[in-house]
């Protein structure tokens, strides 16, 4: 019998168009397995006045007396810690306390925490943050500005779910942070809390008509972006504001806003906040392996 020639040729069309589809299935596999979150990072910011003065983690080392403190707590207030009082020159909540509020919520060793601290400078801000992954624990001290880019090479690292929470002059930082990488890769931002932003780049003594509204920047196609992406990761950006105390923010588009009947000094501690910031942490899987 001869070979049907037509047959022959079709035969190995298609087996090139398989293996072809072989190759760019297998290509696209690799792509999705190099995308899909290693770890999550969670950004706590605190505001005006949260820094204290024990930054060094060799002279934490060094202090035996501070026992069972964590390095996180004694780089954040050494000299606050010695007198129990960790909530800053302002009465407002730093990164260590935020992070408590989290406590009794699913934790893995995947989890990468940033703490920020603003110090009590209005005329030139300037923040000091740790980082703490796994057993690597660092400390480092700043402009605002080079904190967003240290934090986004922190987060590029490796694929990583995102979420920031941010209070007063942190809540700013905490938007402008996500204007830094909602378009980056390795990140997915998946949730956004800002308590009573206020605007660190204006508010100053002199200029206190710009501590009694809701940050101008970032602007308002690029905050319409992040919401975007934080809706697309299944999560939301979620805006605390009250009218009640100078310094005081406002609403502002796209969030979802809601207002308390609260000090500025006292929306970071309420129950209702972190009621809803610890349900969105849990609806998303956030901290569990």
């Amino acid at each position: 019998m001869k070979p049907d020639i037509k047959n022959i040729a079709m035969y190995f069309l298609v087996s090139a168009f398989l293996t072809s589809c072989g190759s760019a299935m297998h290509d696209t596999s690799s792509l999705n397995e190099a995308s899909n979150p290693t770890k999550n990072t969670i950004a706590l910011i605190g505001g005006f006045g949260t820094c204290g003065d024990g930054w060094s983690i060799s002279s934490l080392r060094q202090d035996q007396s501070l026992g069972s403190l964590t390095y996180e707590e004694g780089l954040l207030n050494t000299e606050s810690l010695a007198s129990s009082d960790f909530r800053g020159s302002f009465n407002s909540l730093n990164s260590i306390d935020m992070k408590r509020k989290l406590d009794d919520l699913p934790n893995t060793d995947n989890t990468e925490y940033i703490y920020v601290c603003f110090h009590s400078n209005l005329s030139s801000p300037s923040v000091k943050w740790i980082t703490h992954y796994k057993d690597d624990v660092a400390d480092y001290s700043g402009s605002p500005e080079e904190f967003l880019n240290a934090a986004k090479m922190i987060m590029q690292r490796e694929p990583s779910n995102t979420a920031i929470v941010g209070h007063s002059f942190g809540g700013h930082l905490g938007m402008k942070l996500a204007e830094k990488i909602y378009q980056s890769t390795n990140v997915r931002l998946q949730s956004l809390f800002t308590i009573d932003p206020i605007d660190f780049q204006k508010c100053k003594l002199n200029l206190s008509h710009h501590c009694i509204s809701a940050p101008s920047s970032p602007k308002s196609d690029v905050r319409n972006n992040i919401l975007r992406q934080v809706h697309s990761n299944r999560g939301n950006w979620f805006n605390y504001y009250q009218r009640n105390s100078i310094p005081m923010s406002d609403k502002f588009t796209p969030t979802t806003n809601i207002r308390l009947n609260l000090a500025h000094t006292d929306i970071d501690t309420s129950h209702k906040v972190w009621q809803v910031i610890r349900q969105q942490f849990d609806a998303l899987g956030f901290l569990r392996p």
